[in-house]
């Protein structure tokens, strides 16, 4: 059985959930996800190559429920406006089969 990893990312900006808006884009070379409301933004990305990115709509179409439905990523859609919104990856295991992963935040 081949290992898969996902990240799911639900951003719920100035506490709410709804109003949000997601795009998958580029910085500086590098893939990220994007998320805003109003006038805040925020990103994440990996140092490790993602083999998949979908932006979706929390209960309709996001990752969560095409990996439920489909085992496996089959949407990529690469922006969704205004709703309760979540951005899916699915990240690529490295060689080694070694990942580490780590959550840091930075709120300025």
């Amino acid at each position: 059985m081949k290992l898969h990893v996902y990240s799911l990312l639900a951003p719920h900006i100035n506490n709410s959930g709804y109003g949000n808006t997601a795009w998958i884009g580029e910085y500086k070379g590098t893939t990220m996800m994007f998320a805003r409301k109003d006038s805040i933004v925020m990103a994440s990305c990996f140092n490790i190559p993602c083999k998949a990115y979908s932006c979706g709509y929390s209960g309709v179409n996001d990752g969560w429920q095409d990996i439920k439905i489909n085992n496996k990523m089959t949407f990529n859609f690469d922006r969704c406006e205004d709703g309760n919104i979540a951005i899916t990856a699915e990240l690529s295991i490295p060689d080694d089969g070694i990942l580490i992963l780590h959550r840091f935040w930075n709120i300025t």
